[in-house]
Parts: C-alpha cells; sequence; structure tokens
C-alpha cells in the first residue's frame, strides 16, 4: 500500500480553495474618461440664433480624434451648482452629462492626450491611458462622481480604489516661468448622491453621509518628490506637448460596514484648489475584495497543515 501523499493533497486543496474563492468584482465605468454618453452629444438643442458653433457631435469627435486640445463640462448638480451653462453657448463646451458614466460637479476640463491638428495646441496634456483625462478644474475647482447602486454593494470585505494622479502645470492666468504649484484632490466616498461639492478639505456631503474623505497632492515642480526640480512638468509657449506627465499611482481602500445598510454608494473626485488649472485624473479602477469565507479560511489551513506535514516526512528521511 502506497503512504499518503501529503504534499500532493495539499496542493490539491490550494487548487480546491482558488477554484472556490469568490472573484474581485469590477464596479467602475469608464474610468479612463475614453466614453461619451451619446444622448448628450447626438441631438443638442441650439440656444442661440442663428448658432455658430459646430455641433457637439463633431466636438466629440475632434477631442476623442485629438484635433482639439480639451472640451469643458460646464456645469453639473449639487448644492451651489445650480447655473447650467448649456454647451451651445460656447465652442469650447460639450453638455455636462457627456461623461459617460459620471456626473460632474461645477465644471472639469476633458483633455486630449494627442493634438493631431494643424494649429498645435496650448497645454495639452498626455493622457495615462488611453487618449483622454480630466483636468477637475474648469474655470474653478469642480469634480465628478459616478454612483454605485445599492444592487452593487456588499457589506463586509475591501472595495479598492485605485487611479493615476497628475497635474496640470499652466499657472492660471500666467505663462510659462511662473510655478505651477501643488495640485490639491480629495477622493469622498458617502452613501446616496453627492449634495455638496467643496474646496474645502472634509466639506463635500452626501445625502446619506460620508463615509471617508482622502486627500492627495501632486507638486509639479517637483514630481518625483526628490528635491529636484529638473523633471517639473513643463508649459511649452509654443504649444508642444507635455508628453511627459510623471503621473503617479495611488490606492486606497475601504470597508462597508453593516451598520451602514446596504444603499447607493457615491465615489467623488474632487480639487481643492483654485483657478483654472488643477489635478489631472485618469484611469481610475474599483473592485470589491471578497472576505474569506469560513469555509475558505478551513481549506487554506488544512493545506498549509499539508505541506507543514510533508516537510517533517521528508526531513526525517
Amino acid at each position: 500500500m502506497k503512504p499518503f501523499n501529503y504534499a500532493l493533497a495539499a496542493v490539491s486543496l490550494v487548487a480546491l480553495l482558488a477554484w472556490f474563492a469568490p472573484a474581485q468584482a469590477a464596479l467602475l465605468v469608464n474610468g479612463s474618461f475614453e466614453d461619451a454618453d451619446a444622448t448628450y452629444i447626438s441631438a443638442p438643442s441650439d440656444t442661440i440664433t442663428p448658432c455658430n458653433f459646430p455641433p457637439e457631435t463633431v466636438r466629440w469627435n475632434n477631442l476623442a480624434a485629438g484635433l482639439t486640445d480639451w472640451m469643458r463640462l460646464t456645469a453639473g448638480v449639487g448644492a451651489g451648482n445650480t447655473a447650467i451653462v448649456p454647451a451651445e453657448d460656447n465652442d469650447d463646451n460639450l453638455d455636462y452629462r457627456a461623461l459617460a458614466g459620471w456626473t460632474t460637479h461645477t465644471g472639469v476640463d476633458w483633455k486630449s492626450g494627442d493634438n493631431g491638428g494643424s494649429t498645435p495646441g496650448r497645454g495639452y496634456l498626455r493622457a495615462a491611458d488611453g487618449n483622454l483625462s480630466l483636468d477637475l478644474n474648469g474655470y474653478t475647482s469642480g469634480g465628478v462622481s459616478q454612483i454605485f447602486p445599492a444592487q452593487q454593494i456588499q457589506v463586509g470585505g475591501t472595495y479598492l480604489v485605485s487611479f493615476s494622479l497628475s497635474g496640470n502645470p499652466w499657472a492660471s492666468g500666467t505663462r510659462p516661468g511662473d510655478p505651477a504649484g501643488v495640485k490639491l484632490l480629495e477622493v469622498a466616498v458617502g452613501i446616496g448622491p453627492v449634495t455638496g461639492v467643496s474646496s474645502t478639505a472634509g466639506a463635500s456631503t452626501f445625502s446619506g453621509g460620508a463615509i471617508l474623505y482622502q486627500q492627495f497632492s501632486f507638486d509639479c515642480n517637483d514630481p518625483n518628490g526628490d528635491l529636484d526640480n529638473s523633471d517639473a512638468l513643463v508649459d511649452y509657449a509654443d504649444g508642444s506637448p507635455i508628453t511627459e506627465m510623471h503621473w503617479r499611482s495611488e490606492l486606497f481602500d475601504f470597508v462597508i460596514t453593516p451598520e451602514m445598510g446596504v444603499t447607493d454608494m457615491t465615489l467623488l473626485f474632487h480639487s481643492l484648489n483654485g483657478g483654472y488649472t488643477g489635478p489631472v485624473i485618469d484611469n481610475i479602477g474599483v473592485v470589491f475584495q471578497v472576505a474569506p469565507e469560513p469555509m475558505t479560511m478551513a481549506l487554506l489551513g488544512l493545506g498549509g497543515l499539508g505541506l507543514l506535514i510533508a516537510r517533517r516526512r521528508r526531513g526525517r528521511k
């Protein structure tokens, strides 16, 4: 009779664990800001007669193709954001609802990462992923949020949020040579929709209350944080592209507890800077890491025990 193979049993248990362990679930949509909502760019209602600006479909196609540097999502929803500017009133604007999957607050700039037009653009930004990114300052501090409906929310386990962070180096109202400064970003998680966005840290509000506020910063003059400004982001006077954005990967996590209940959850990215330029974000992802079930932990324990026994048996030979 052959002796029991503990090592094989341990490997089998680990394989069984991997088979039954719940996979991570992706939640967020359009995290790289590459997609527009066709509902709000296909058939705009012109508010100027006659309207001399190109239709929103043309503006969006130009942005997506890199034929224009940027488009402003002009306003949005939330306390204090009642002055919604029709997109047709400016040839640099798109409807504030045009960013698929997201809600715009106050105003943000949708940036192209490449400019293929005959006229060089001024200060366009190279995206971290794809061709488009988002400057969270349009004409002042702004932001974007995305709601995860209650049916997608799970209690327990950990939500992991990842994104790429940089900054728009153009100092508002100045030309190259003036310091671009530090760009300040706040990421907030709350219950229910956003009811107000503030440029003050920890002051944005949600209908069901906030779960957390977390701040991040990006120094355009010292992106690598080594006190050496030779890597500073430069806004070129001749319109040359800012090809090196020194994108930095950021990560944070949070947990939905039973006390919070299962309801709509909102993720909000917003600027804490004033002026026309601010933190630039791209490549956002959210996954839910399922907490191990008791049976999963038991299988893991048995697998580890089997490997330990196998090692001791080999040591006695």
